[in-house]
């Protein structure tokens, strides 16, 4: 039967409708005339919003003028009548939409130009899983890169050091009867150069390899930066007075202690001062100095070495580059590593380490760490008992200790000042047979600091009037309530990390 099925308009429309794509018609001069269910979904607009417009409303701005160009070449021409490509549009909310669409011109049997269809298809995700498949390529080919350029120079810095192990006990062997005593000692002085350096090799491999995989926490406890900077400054002077180099300690102004991995840092100053001695020049002077400010600390190590040129600065903390006076990166016994420990080391405890040429010559390798830092357990704590008469402290002692806080013990307001002036404690225990117009005006007085202790009134049984009593943070009753000192010391964590208490 040759008879054509008449055709139904409802059904087209109802069918044009229901299309899970988004479908456009527009008009010769590019006016919406009317869309789909599927268009409205895609870009969010309404069917009064878009009818009579144009569609440059889905327009995101991410195309040269020279794609629409082609475009409507393309639609324009009566042999051709089509375009298709990918398009980055623009939904109602802003957000980008990324399409495969097909356009088709619509004329009828003479060639008139009726108008445009256009079919999105929506392939934002798609698209953006390829991003990540690309950029996870990426890596993987990075990390692919970089384990055979480590196993190259593993393989190097490995050699190295074994091969003088080897030769110098080789020579010791086979030389021992006719060799004298100073010569055994000087080979066997090499051997042991040799495998310390070895060893700090595959230390630092460890070290790196923990930090990439995550395993490298921080072991905090409260510190004296000072301190440690001087006994490091002490430690690395035997090492530079082999080329008469005189390291000098300078602290401006007082450092209140800090929150941080006492190894850690520790490796990290220590590294710095190393790495300076090593570039520094015979008989020149490297000079340590610690600024403390509000809230952070600032540790410059400043050597009068050939400095580093300004086009690799931006690499000297990537894992195995070194920087040589020659200007050219090279990679000997241990390159790279120890400044990318560094990096890392100084990011756990969310400070910052940058390097920069001194005018004068020589450069500066600068560490900002936060003050006092995050405090993570009792570790990072220090209490200060007022106990004139030694019968609090030792009802205290045994909590206090259980969680690792430091402890302070005084005997007098005098003390106590002393105290809270140079080690900034966290915790102060006041007991009531302790106080008088001294104490309690030290306790007034410590409301104008930027940080001040968490007070604790030790209830005695002394019998001291509530209105003689300074304002404190918390109370607590000894004998009786040793329990709660752990709760206690959890709510001053909480207060000095910016948290609400527990609710002691």
């Amino acid at each position: 039967m040759n008879a054509t099925a008449p055709f139904d308009t409802e059904l087209f429309f109802r069918a044009f409708m229901a299309t899970p794509t988004a479908v456009c018609m527009t008009s010769p001069d590019g006016s919406i005339l009317h869309v789909n269910q599927g268009f409205l979904r895609l870009y969010g607009y309404t069917i009064d919003e878009v009818i009579g417009g144009n569609p440059r409303i889905l327009k995101s701005g991410r195309h040269a003028p020279e794609v629409y160009e082609t475009m409507w070449r393309q639609l324009l021409d009566p042999v051709c009548g089509r375009w298709q490509g990918e398009l980055i549009n623009r939904d109602k909310a802003g957000d980008v939409v990324i399409v495969n669409l097909f356009i088709e011109a619509v004329r009828d049997d003479d060639g008139e130009l009726h108008g445009f269809l256009a079919n999105a298809y929506d392939i934002s995700k798609w698209k953006r899983l390829e991003q990540s498949l690309i950029r996870q390529n990426e890596r993987l080919n990075e990390i692919n890169k970089l384990q055979t350029e480590m196993l190259a120079v593993t393989s190097h810095d490995l050699k190295a050091p074994l091969n003088a192990i080897i030769s110098r006990a080789n020579l010791i062997k086979s030389c021992l009867d006719t060799m004298t005593t100073a010569k055994v000692f000087h080979h066997l002085d090499g051997i042991v150069d040799s495998g310390m350096k070895l060893g700090e090799f595959i230390e630092e491999q460890l070290s790196l390899a923990k930090i990439e995989a995550g395993q490298i926490s921080v072991e905090s406890e409260r510190l004296s930066l000072d301190s440690l900077l001087r006994s490091l400054t002490e430690i690395n002077q035997f090492a530079a007075d082999s080329k008469q180099i005189a390291i000098r300690y300078t602290l401006h102004g007082r450092v209140r202690p800090l929150y941080g991995d006492r190894v850690k840092l520790e490796q990290v100053f220590n590294n710095l001062l190393s790495n300076a001695i090593k570039f520094a020049p015979t008989g020149s002077v490297i000079d340590v100095t610690c600024t403390p400010a509000a809230d952070r600390c600032r540790v410059d190590i400043t050597d009068q070495g050939p400095g580093i040129p300004a086009e690799e600065i931006k690499h000297i903390f990537d894992r195995f580059y070194q920087v040589c006076s020659d200007e050219r990166s090279v990679r000997n016994h241990g390159a790279g590593l120890g400044l990318s420990i560094v990096h890392n080391f100084v990011n756990l405890h969310q400070g910052q380490v940058t390097v920069r040429n001194n005018p004068d010559g020589g450069c500066c390798f600068s560490v900002e760490l936060p003050l006092p830092g995050c405090a993570r357990s009792g570790k990072d704590l220090a209490a200060v008992i007022v106990d004139p008469n030694g019968d609090i402290y030792p009802l205290l002692k045994q909590g206090l200790l259980q969680a690792g806080v430091s402890r302070f013990v005084c005997k007098s307001a005098n003390n106590l000042q002393r105290t809270l002036d140079h080690s900034y404690p966290e915790i102060m225990f006041i007991p009531d047979s302790a106080i008088n117009d001294e104490i309690t005006t030290i306790v007034a007085n410590l409301a104008a600091r930027q940080s001040r202790p968490v007070t604790v009134l030790v209830d005695n049984g002394s019998g001291t009037a509530p209105q003689q009593r300074p304002k404190c943070d918390y109370q607590l009753t000894l004998p009786g309530q040793e329990d709660t000192i752990p709760r206690l010391i959890a709510a001053t964590i909480n207060s000095l990390n910016g948290c609400a208490d527990d609710g002691l």
